[in-house]
């Protein structure tokens, strides 16, 4: 365990992390991160070694932040990324004493404190580095399915033509669901440079189960239905081939090979007995900031402009 007294942040490997609810008698809460927790005698024991060694300003802190992060009244899960490049993972717990922050760096963890514009400037400089510059407001009602098949079928598309330019074939111009449906089973890999992986690692739900193929099937009709894609039905043994339309090709280029990505669940509490939570994906390319949503009630496609995404930047920091 380390503290660095400059950045006022404190390191723990994974045992001393795994030790510290135990140790420290916490008790966890319904959205506490799934990282606490777990740790048997010797994760105990490493915890104890580490805070032995720490200053006392930087004990306060660790007990402080960890209260938090065990029990908080808001939580949000943040993965980022530039291009294929890791920026940053993290979880930020809203508590009573300010918003703590448990970031992931080189398999070591990151302890410390966080405010509103830090999780702002995470949230806006994968997307824009210093340029905040997007178009118009367009908004699409889809389910959660199909918001999640959306994301696969982009990803499925990619694969295809990848696959294509590598054996010198023809470029593909439509997906199956059974090739969605193949991508969304690979998303539970820990392998961000695909989209479904990166929004699968921050969904709440495993994304694998929730979209066996006959439900990618259906999901996909919808995306039919939304202007999306376009269908060509199936054929004897042939299955259908979907089509993107033109509004779906830039929709899924940005999903897919977007210059950059963050993935976030913010999970809240309206009251004692009852846990929300909304999954977003954002995604900056070349013609358009996209921005798909899965909740309880519902999922959706947007189109943001620059004053919409500044809108749900200060709604998910908290600002």
């Amino acid at each position: 365990m380390r503290y660095d007294s400059d950045t006022t942040l404190l390191e723990l490997s994974p045992a001393e992390l795994a030790g510290a609810v135990s140790a420290l008698g916490l008790r966890l809460g319904p959205i506490a991160p799934a990282r606490l927790g777990g740790g048997d005698a010797s994760a105990i024991r490493a915890f104890e070694d580490g805070l032995a060694v720490l200053p006392a300003t930087a004990r306060d802190l660790l007990q402080q932040t960890l209260d938090t992060m065990a029990d908080p009244k808001r939580s949000l899960k943040l993965h980022a990324l530039s291009g294929e490049d890791w920026l940053h993972r993290a979880v930020y717990a809203w508590g009573d004493e300010g918003i703590a922050m448990l970031a992931t760096r080189g398999g070591t963890n990151i302890l410390g404190r966080a405010t509103a514009d830090d999780i702002t400037s995470v949230l806006t400089t994968p997307l824009f580095g210093d340029d905040i510059n997007a178009g118009g407001d367009v908004r699409l009602a889809l389910d959660g399915r199909a918001a999640i098949a959306l994301v696969g079928a982009g990803d499925a598309l990619r694969f295809g033509r990848m696959a294509a330019l590598a054996r010198h074939r023809p470029m593909p111009e439509s997906v199956t669901a059974g090739e969605v449906s193949v991508r969304l089973a690979e998303s539970m890999l820990d392998d961000p440079r695909w989209s479904s992986n990166l929004y699968a690692s921050v969904l709440p739900f495993d994304a694998s189960a929730w979209m066996d193929a006959p439900t990618t099937e259906v999901a996909m009709n919808h995306l039919v239905a939304a202007g999306l894609f376009a269908v060509t039905e199936r054929s004897g043994a042939m299955p259908a081939s979907y089509h993107p339309t033109d509004e779906g090709l830039v929709v899924l280029d940005t999903l897919a090979n977007a210059g950059g990505r963050v993935a976030l669940t913010l999970f809240e509490r309206p009251d004692a007995d009852t846990v929300a939570y909304e999954s977003l994906l954002l995604a900056r390319g070349t013609h358009l900031l996209a921005m798909l949503s899965v909740a309880p009630e519902g999922g959706g496609l947007v189109a943001l402009s620059a004053a919409a995404f500044a809108t749900v930047v200060a709604r998910v920091a908290g600002a």
